[in-house]
């Protein structure tokens, strides 16, 4: 073997392994982002129950402070009781998952696919189905 067979050998599992970091690297940022995009939205959720919440007990406020009287009134006293046991407990199972957290996904062993390609790579297939193998 030359030296110059020898180098394109190292060229190419380079390459796959490369190639194999980046995908993996792509991955991880991916679900970074995700568990980032959860956190949000759980976050604008707890929010919109506050402010249903909230405005439930205005209504409930006004309620009194007008003085309301009669069935409409009564029904409306119990409607508003209703959601505000809603929200509220909607409110209190957010806070509970906001205290017990799921954890992002690890990231993937890129040093093992790495030496894995490499060798399938360099021993048995050509670099093109090595990439194709662990995609």
């Amino acid at each position: 073997m030359t030296r110059w067979e020898d180098r394109r050998g190292v060229g190419r599992r380079t390459a796959v392994m490369l190639a194999i970091v980046t995908i993996a690297s792509h991955r991880t940022h991916t679900a970074a982002i995700m568990h980032k995009s959860t956190a949000n939205d759980d976050w604008s959720y707890y929010q919109a129950n506050s402010i249903k919440l909230h405005n439930v007990e205005l209504g409930e406020g006004l309620l009194s402070v007008l003085d309301a009287k009669g069935d409409a009134a009564d029904k409306l006293r119990a409607k508003y009781a209703d959601q505000k046991k809603k929200y509220s407990d909607q409110k209190d199972a957010q806070q509970e998952r906001r205290r017990n957290p799921t954890k992002p996904p690890r990231p993937t062993s890129i040093a093992r696919y790495a030496t894995i390609s490499a060798r399938v790579a360099g021993d048995r297939i050509g670099p093109e189905l090595a990439l194709l193998y662990f995609a």
